[in-house]
């Protein structure tokens, strides 16, 4: 896991140093608003919500580089009004029955504490890095989290419950931006918490995963010239440019199979003939047919579940590129999100080209801290055991806390029950990264070749396509989901 991640910052500081070759146009404050114009046409053919202001922001970092980090601080705090860290709608719904309706408006100011709360937590870890909160900054984070959660879905009232529901949700947006944050503080020139402030939640898109991880990664990426400004820059055009070409494939790709067979006219009528007349079914659909009794043809279950992957795959791409395409003309030429995953020749390399920033994430907050802490003396079950922490539990507890919604619907027992089928995907996916880790190791990390190579990533893509079905949002129980896979092979 950790060979990826180097290989990464390797390209990226050889990047930086190599001759200029951007063309001089583009070092010039006209040439990088031409590139920003450019750009922003492209964002909006993404489908981007927000284009006009990403647009609008990109060509003040673009005019102003050296007030870059002023600029995404600003920018930070602005997106704490356009795409609020809590959940305002949930907010007011639950607000209503535990008598704190009133109080729901003043939720900002409930954000801008927790954020304060993280400059502290960052400042005491650095003046005293000796002290539980210091030797343990992340497991303090989460251990905060998971208290907020299980109190603000318990039978509080009034203002007490709006404030714990308020800052577990918003401690539960920010929770690993501030990881990354704390874990940081103590390395050699580390920027305070304030300067980190437009590295959480930034201006260039985010979930609950930090695309671009924390302020070491971003500023050992960051451009400081004319010259990487606009090599940076045309790396994000061409990015985003993939990105639109992407986001059509995926836009006909889902409404050729999709769509029902009357919205589709002449040849692609006729190829796709074989579908049913109101469209390929999703995954859903089909756990909610096998519930009532009634089976699609085999080949219709076998493309529902390969669309399901493509689909994922397509998405995936086309909302990492945009991103870190625009992470990259604001000065970061940050490492791309997802890079050719279907090239994979095992179940971990797969993990790591499908979502860089996520297994970073598990890689920094679960798998280091257990193999450097556990089973030294057992290289084996080390990194085994570390690898299922990572993949398995720490890919759980991050869906889980991510989905809090139903936490505070349903109360944290309750909702840790509904995601037994999850728990389910976390596990399998876990163990079999360890295993593929485990076969990596014993062939020194040679790949295949030839036609072992395509067997190999045949039988990658056919992992992926099944797990995936685990990963459906569906209230159905694991033996529906079990019936579901016994239909695919049994005609």
């Amino acid at each position: 896991m950790k060979s990826v991640g180097v290989a990464v910052h390797a390209a990226s500081s050889r990047a930086r140093v190599v001759a200029p070759t951007a063309p001089p146009l583009l070092r010039t404050a006209a040439g990088r608003l031409v590139l920003v114009a450019a750009f922003t046409a492209m964002l909006a053919a993404t489908n981007a919500i927000a284009w006009p202001a990403v647009g609008a922001a990109l060509a003040l970092t673009s005019l102003l580089p050296a007030y870059r980090r002023v600029l995404l601080a600003i920018a930070s705090v602005a997106v704490v009004f356009v795409a609020p860290p809590v959940d305002v709608e949930l907010l007011t719904v639950l607000g209503a029955e535990r008598s704190a309706a009133s109080l729901v408006r003043t939720w900002p100011l409930v954000v801008f504490a927790t954020l304060a709360l993280a400059c502290g937590l960052v400042h005491l870890v650095r003046r005293q890095p000796r002290s539980l909160v210091g030797r343990r900054p992340v497991l303090v984070l989460v251990v905060l989290l998971t208290v907020l959660l299980a109190a603000g879905g318990a039978s509080l009232r009034g203002p007490l419950w709006f404030l714990v529901t308020a800052t577990a949700m918003a401690l539960g947006s920010y929770v690993w931006f501030f990881a990354y944050a704390v874990s940081e503080s103590r390395l050699q020139g580390a920027p305070p918490a304030l300067a980190q402030l437009g590295y959480w939640r930034p201006l260039w898109g985010f979930s609950n995963v930090p695309l671009g991880k924390g302020a070491a990664y971003l500023e050992r990426v960051e451009a400081h010239d004319a010259d990487q400004l606009a090599l940076a820059q045309i790396s994000g055009l061409k990015l985003m440019a993939w990105a639109a070409v992407l986001t059509f494939v995926m836009d006909g790709f889902r409404l050729a199979l999709y769509a029902p067979h009357g919205e589709l006219a002449g040849a692609a009528a006729s190829l796709l003939s074989w579908l049913p007349p109101q469209g390929l079914p999703p995954i859903a659909a089909l756990l909610e047919s096998q519930v009532q009794g009634y089976t699609l043809p085999l080949a219709t279950r076998w493309a529902s579940v390969v669309a399901e992957f493509i689909l994922t795959v397509l998405h995936m791409t086309t909302w990492g590129h945009a991103i870190v395409a625009t992470c990259r003309m604001v000065g970061f030429h940050a490492a791309p999100n997802t890079d050719r995953p279907l090239l994979s020749t095992s179940v971990a390399e797969f993990y790591n080209r499908f979502y860089f920033y996520f297994k970073e994430l598990l890689a920094t907050f679960f798998f280091y801290p257990t193999y450097l802490r556990y089973f030294r003396s057992r290289p084996t079950l080390r990194l085994f055991v570390a690898t299922v922490m990572a993949a398995g539990f720490g890919n759980f507890l991050f869906h889980f806390y991510r989905d809090s919604h139903e936490i505070f619907r349903l109360g944290f027992a309750e909702a840790l029950f509904a995601y037994r089928v999850y728990a389910c995907y976390a596990l399998i996916l876990g163990v079999s990264i360890a295993i593929s880790q485990l076969r990596l190791q014993a062939r020194r990390r040679e790949k295949p070749r030839g036609l072992r190579r395509v067997t190999a990533t045949a039988g990658v893509i056919l992992f992926y396509c099944l797990l995936g079905v685990l990963d459906v949002r569906s209230p159905h129980d694991i033996a529906d989901y079990g019936r579901l896979y016994v239909s695919l092979f049994v005609p």
